[in-house]
């Protein structure tokens, strides 16, 4: 068996991936999968929308395609999607569930596949943050898969608070350095997923981050900590679908 399959993931056959790195752990509890991704902005400006339907939502189609390479493979234990706070995680899948509901009566009634047809244009249709989670909340609908959470609502409010200190004094640039916004958040994914999945049974667990979060980083230092609860990662960079450099993704 080689490294490419020790996962159960042929790197090769993964649909539009530029780039797959692994770090595997061959006694790993976890299998990781960090699917680099960019996002809508949220932001009700229809100018902006349009902008995103253009230029992100290509690469989150491509991300879906991903998700469900990924199912039919090797099976997605749980998604955590970038933002998801912990006190919204239950009305995001409840919203979302409902939906999946709606659709398979409609599919038994006209027999039209329309949880396939539904794609990213409907979130449109949902209240924030969901159109935030782009792929994931689409993949969700289709297969059933929840969403988890990967942020507590204080940690959240910290992150804007800092982020609007950050703009107030022309610092901006330096967001994407800071720990706040890159190590705090990786090392606080691991351990809810540690939380969420006490026996881990070598599940495949997927997120949609941006492409300045290292996770190879956050799973190395877990891995030391944690001898009996380590993970295995692979990272996932999508094509682009126009020249675009890894900036692109945030």
């Amino acid at each position: 068996m080689t490294i490419e399959q020790s996962n159960g993931i042929d790197r090769k056959s993964i649909p539009y991936a530029l780039r797959v790195e692994r770090f595997i752990s061959s006694d790993a509890l976890y299998q990781l999968v960090h699917i680099k991704q960019t996002h809508v902005s949220p932001t009700n400006n229809s100018l902006v929308r349009l902008i995103d339907q253009i230029e992100i939502n290509p690469v989150q189609e491509r991300i879906l395609k991903q998700l469900h390479y990924l199912e039919r493979v090797r099976g997605i234990a749980a998604i955590y999607p970038e933002g998801l706070v912990r006190d919204s995680v239950d009305n995001v899948n409840k919203a979302l569930g409902y939906a999946r509901n709606h659709l398979q009566i409609m599919t038994q009634q006209t027999g039209i596949d329309y949880l396939n047809e539904f794609d990213l244009n409907a979130l449109d249709r949902f209240p924030a943050p969901i159109p935030l989670y782009g792929a994931a909340a689409v993949f969700s609908v289709r297969s059933g898969i929840p969403l988890y959470a990967c942020e507590t609502r204080k940690a959240m409010d910290e992150q804007i608070s800092f982020f609007e200190e950050l703009k107030r004094n022309g610092k901006l640039k330096s967001a994407g350095r800071h720990p706040v916004f890159t190590k705090e958040r990786e090392d606080r994914l691991l351990s809810f997923i540690a939380e969420d999945f006490l026996e881990g049974e070598n599940r495949l667990i997927v997120t949609t981050y941006g492409a300045k979060h290292n996770f190879k980083r956050a799973v190395n230092d877990w891995n030391n900590q944690h001898p009996d609860k380590k993970f295995s990662l692979v990272t996932i960079t999508p094509q682009m679908p126009l020249k675009r450099t890894d900036s692109f993704f945030r």
